[in-house]
């Protein structure tokens, strides 16, 4: 007797599927990336810099191969543990890590991402690779311990390649190897550009200069200046605080009927 099928059309369901929250936050030093995720639930960090040395927060040891990372996420995936986010602090000194992996993967033992493989760019190419194991690997926390992930990285001004008229510049993550920004990107539900709030004033002679008014926000939304997304119908800008992201789910989930709001499994402990 064969198996059952499993895509049968008495198997279609309807309606959202509330499941941990997949989140990027990106941009310059020190408008609070760190202390946005630190105010996530349960919150544990794999630090590969000293970005959390301030904060009274649950860490890992520092990382000093990707291995480590990898093995810092299959302990929470396979243990009893009280966390529920994971926030990786930051992907642009992880990325080091990826490329030092990869080196110590090619045959001929390359010195440097550039020299793998003969060159060519097919260091790089390899180094998606092991962006993919790591991505795949937080999808399995994901499904089994039922964890949001923050991942966090600093911002970088980069030339866009406009397909539809002239280039012109915009901040993106700040990751070297090609490809790899557009791939966390991609898996993201949310990509955030953390920055500061500005105002334009107008002087007696009408110049214009821009004046911080001191409030870090978050852009939610893509722009020609920056690169973002949501899933959530997420106000833009809004602050950069995390009770203010979680409320903001929380509304774009009660908008349907809890008839077609579904959890995925295992059940989602609670959103964001």
């Amino acid at each position: 007797m064969s198996a059952a099928k499993k895509m049968q059309l008495s198997a279609v369901g309807t309606g959202r599927i509330m499941s941990p929250i997949k989140t990027t936050v990106y941009g310059p030093p020190g408008c609070g990336k760190t202390t946005f995720a630190s105010g996530s639930p349960g919150a544990i960090y794999i630090p590969t810099e000293e970005g959390t040395n301030a904060l009274d927060v649950a860490r890992f040891p520092q990382p000093e191969t990707f291995a480590d990372v990898l093995d810092a996420i299959s302990e929470l995936a396979s243990g009893e543990h009280k966390y529920r986010t994971l926030v990786i602090d930051t992907l642009d000194a992880l990325e080091p890590l990826i490329w030092a992996q990869v080196c110590a993967n090619d045959p001929k033992k390359a010195k440097c991402i550039e020299d793998v493989g003969g060159g060519w760019g097919k260091g790089y190419v390899a180094a998606l690779d092991q962006w993919r194991i790591l991505l795949s690997r937080l999808e399995g926390l994901r499904k089994a311990k039922s964890m949001n992930v923050v991942l966090i990285a600093h911002s970088q001004v980069k030339k866009f390649a406009n397909p539809e008229g002239s280039d012109f510049d915009r901040y993106d993550l700040k990751l070297a190897g090609k490809g790899a920004s557009g791939l966390i990107t991609e898996w993201s539900d949310v990509l955030l550009f953390a920055t500061y709030e500005v105002e334009v004033a107008t002087d007696l002679k009408d110049r214009t200069r821009g004046i911080s008014t001191g409030n870090r926000i978050a852009r939610t939304v893509h722009s020609g200046a920056f690169e973002a997304k949501n899933r959530y119908s997420l106000p833009d800008p809004m602050p950069l605080k995390w009770d203010e992201y979680r409320a903001a789910v929380k509304a774009y989930y009660a908008q349907g009927s809890s008839a077609n709001t579904t959890q995925s499994e295992p059940q989602a402990k609670e959103v964001a």
